[in-house]
Order: structure tokens, then sequence, then C-alpha cells
């Protein structure tokens, strides 16, 4: 049972790992360029102040920002996939934002881990996995 385990899990991460979204990335290059901050943690601005804010988190942190129309936007973080892996968000953090100008909502926050090396390790991380796998299938007969 233990080997098929191993390649479940490193067929999930692998596939994960191709079909998972890149979120908004694409406004890093076709989307308008502001500065925002951490506004809060989903209504309270004290939450998670000296720790890392995680995809799973149910007090997800918040951002404000102005576009070139001066209309004030404030949304929840949600870069998809690779979501803030080693960042730590504080109330008040200054951040760059890239957002939609027909959809101001729609936006992506600049981060320093590259969501396509995450996708990458979620990839070595299945066919490790899958390796095991197979190895402890063909070593048990």
């Amino acid at each position: 049972m233990e080997p098929y385990i191993f390649l479940l899990l490193g067929f999930a991460f692998v596939l994960g790992s191709i079909f998972g979204r890149l979120s908004n990335a694409d406004l890093k290059t076709s989307g308008v360029r502001t500065d925002g901050i951490v506004f809060d943690f989903n209504g309270n601005p004290n939450a998670f102040s000296d720790s890392a804010v995680t995809f799973d988190d149910p007090d997800r942190a918040r951002v404000r920002f102005v576009t070139d129309k001066q209309e004030w936007i404030t949304a929840d973080i949600e870069n998809g996939f690779g979501f803030s892996i080693s960042k730590n968000y504080k109330s008040g953090q200054k951040l760059i934002i890239y957002y939609d100008p027909n959809n101001p909502k729609r936006f992506y926050i600049e981060s320093g881990v590259s969501q396509l090396t995450f996708k990458l390790l979620f990839a070595v991380a299945g066919t490790a996995s899958i390796v095991v796998g197979l190895y402890k299938i063909f070593t048990l007969q």
C-alpha cells in the first residue's frame, strides 16, 4: 500500500504543477503599476502582524491601493499558486501592485517568490515521490 501512496502524491504534485494557475502574473507586463499597502487582515489591522500569511489562512492579508482614476481598491491578496511562500506581510507594509485598468480588482502583487519556481519545486517533489513509489513497487517483488 505504501508505494501507491508515494505514486498518488507524486502524480498529484506533478499535475498540480502543470495545471495550477499562475494567477494574474500576466499583469506584470500588461497592467498598470502602482504602490499599495497591506491594509489589514480581514478587518483586523493587528492580526498576524508578526507572522507569515499563507493561502490557507482564514485571515488573509488585505491590500489597498489607488488607481490612475483615483479609485480606492481594497481587496484580499490572492496571488494564486505559490502565494507568499516565504514572505511575511505586516500591516502597513508597502507593496508593488500591477492591476488591470478595466478591472482594478484583478491585480498582481510583486513578490520575492517566483510562482514558476514554486511550480518547478512541486514538479521535482512529485517526480521524486513517483520514483520512490516505483522503486518500492519493483524492489518488493
